[in-house]
C-alpha cells in the first residue's frame, strides 16, 4: 500500500517536470524565433531542432495524461 502511494507520487512529480519542460519550450521556442527573425543572420537550423525536440515531448504526455 505505501509502495503504490509512493508510485503514485513519484508519477505526478514525473508528469509536472515534463509539462514544465514542454512548457518553457514553447516559451522560449517563441522568443527565439522572435529574436532571430529581427536577426537575419542567424540559420533556421536552430528553430528545426527546437521544434522537433518540442514535437518529441508532447507524445509523452498523452499516456499520463489518460491516466489522470
Amino acid at each position: 500500500m505505501i509502495l503504490i502511494f509512493f508510485i503514485k507520487k513519484i508519477y505526478k512529480v514525473y508528469y509536472y517536470i515534463i509539462v514544465c519542460y514542454c512548457t518553457l519550450l514553447i516559451i522560449f521556442n517563441g522568443i527565439f524565433s522572435s529574436w532571430s527573425k529581427k536577426k537575419k543572420k542567424k540559420k533556421k537550423s536552430n528553430i528545426n531542432i527546437q521544434n522537433k525536440i518540442l514535437l518529441s515531448c508532447w507524445p509523452l504526455l498523452n499516456p499520463i495524461l489518460k491516466t489522470f
